[in-house]
């Protein structure tokens, strides 16, 4: 009955917040804009729609390429801190939106384990997620010569 109630108020702020960003995304984000669009996304993530969450980003992402870190920081800078269980998830995916990918994976390994069962299978999928991009764009391993692979009896 619980995860209803969390669900149908992550719904809900996601309906009012995703009303307030504008049609177009603009070519100056402001600090009220940044954290409307940030909560969003991690809303979005929580919610298990982690394309819509990076979807929401990525306008930012593109039109601050250098300062979208900063831009955040500074805009969640006067608030209040989130819980600290929820700490390690905001940083994994502001890591994971910036290309951080090795800072983004320990963010979520970190958030999985503190065990919390809403979230942890997200966390991990995460995980799987940026582990499979990893191999993706890994080099194949090089094989060795056909002179030394012949001369190597097995």
């Amino acid at each position: 009955m619980a995860s209803l109630v969390v669900g149908a108020v992550i719904a809900a702020a996601i309906d009012t917040l995703r009303g307030t960003l504008p049609a177009r995304p603009p070519s100056f984000h402001s600090h009220e804009l940044t954290l409307v669009a940030f909560a969003l996304a991690v809303l979005y993530d929580r919610d298990e729609q982690r394309t819509a969450a990076l979807e929401v980003l990525e306008p930012m992402r593109a039109t601050l390429p250098h300062a979208f870190g900063a831009q955040v920081r500074a805009a969640l800078a006067p608030l209040r801190l989130p819980p600290a269980e929820h700490q390690h998830d905001d940083l994994a995916l502001r890591s994971e939106r910036q290309g951080q990918d090795v800072e983004a994976r320990a963010a979520w390994a970190l958030d999985a384990a503190r065990g919390a069962p809403p979230w942890r299978a997200r966390s991990l999928a995460h995980i799987h997620d940026l582990d499979r991009r990893h191999r993706a764009t890994a080099r194949p391993e090089a094989s060795p010569p056909d002179r030394i692979r012949r001369t190597v009896v097995p």
